[in-house]
């Protein structure tokens, strides 16, 4: 079942955790040149706008112990300074993530199709192990040992 922009949003509303994980997510989507200089250069539709970019970059950044690959590795929580307030973290994340609801809801329903296809593979793995078990015993190739004499 694909991902909406409404459950997405709803699941932003209900889940801290989900709006920090909606922005490392976005910052994946950030080319590597556009991550290392905390901007928005190429204009391709996916990562930070420019009037985010700054802000988001620092939260992913902080969120992954300041590793650009996207994977939040600190726990929910803090404070930083956004136009010139002191905001928490999770509020800051949320003010930016719900600008972006198709592209999380894209991301979203990829990781899902993703994960599907990765079941179907593996199921499709076991049955084939299976009938090629299966085959291997009904074989007589297996076999010609068991009448040879001791």
């Amino acid at each position: 079942m694909p991902w909406t922009t409404d459950e997405i949003h709803d699941l932003l509303l209900n889940s801290q955790l989900a709006c920090m994980r909606a922005i490392c997510a976005i910052f994946r989507n950030q080319t590597d040149y556009e991550k290392s200089c905390r901007a928005t250069v190429n204009k391709n539709g996916v990562g930070f706008r420019a009037n985010h970019a700054k802000a988001g970059s620092a939260l992913a950044l902080w969120m992954t112990d300041g590793n650009a690959d996207g994977v939040m590795r600190r726990k929910i929580g803090g404070f930083t300074t956004y136009s010139g307030s002191s905001i928490r973290r999770a509020d800051l994340c949320y003010v930016i993530a719900k600008q972006y609801l198709e592209q999380l809801a894209a991301e979203a329903n990829c990781r899902e199709a993703a994960m599907v296809k990765a079941h179907e593979d593996e199921e499709y793995g076991r049955y084939e192990r299976q009938d090629a078990l299966y085959r291997r015993e009904m074989s007589n190739d297996y076999h010609i040992y068991d009448t040879a004499p001791c």
